[in-house]
């Protein structure tokens, strides 16, 4: 199996090409890039950052005393492995929103808006139904279109629509790679 191949969900452990070792705290876009990115908790190798980039924190790191966090695209990713904080989605994923919105996930992670340190799924719904375009409180945590934007923190209102998940998943990395090469070719 390929590093493409690999299923990595919010919380597991990942072995990332360098060998280095840690638990994934957040799944989405940067502000400054348009494609998914894996931040990473490092328990081995050497990090980057404190979970922060260019003054946005996507996620916090367990020892705020060292720069144990590093933003890894999926190719860096070698291995992951469940552990009991992963997450039951992963992003690209199509589901079902209280039984009635259809949506993809976008965004995977804890926000600066929650209150308590539950993970929240950021859902791109199929229809307008939405509160906001993936921002909340001045910071943008995945795109959409305005009122199709929805944050869920609890799994239970999550149904998989595990047939269109692959898709979901191409269509998203097709877009990822058509921005990249449009980003690329500027």
């Amino acid at each position: 199996m390929s590093s493409g191949d690999i299923q990595v969900y919010f919380g597991d452990k990942v072995t990332l090409d360098d060998g280095a070792v840690g638990e994934v705290r957040f799944i989405g876009e940067l502000t400054s890039k348009s494609e998914i990115v894996y931040g990473v908790d490092l328990t081995t190798g050497k990090g980057k950052n404190n979970g922060s980039l260019d003054g946005v924190t996507y996620f916090t790191v367990k020892n705020k005393a060292q720069m144990s966090g590093r933003f890894v695209t999926r190719s860096s990713i070698q291995k992951a492995s469940k552990t009991s904080q992963s997450s039951k989605f992963t992003i690209g994923e199509s589901v079902t929103v209280q039984g009635a919105q259809k949506g993809v996930i976008r965004y995977l992670g804890i926000p600066a808006f929650a209150s308590s340190k539950k993970v929240h799924y950021g859902i791109e719904l199929s229809d307008a139904k939405g509160e906001n375009d993936g921002s909340k409180r001045g910071q943008k945590y995945f795109r959409c279109e305005m009122k199709h934007g929805i944050f869920v923190s609890n799994e239970s209102h999550l149904t998989p629509s595990r047939k269109a998940a692959a898709a979901a998943a191409a269509d998203a990395k097709d877009s990822a790679n058509a921005n990249n090469s449009n980003t690329n070719g500027n």
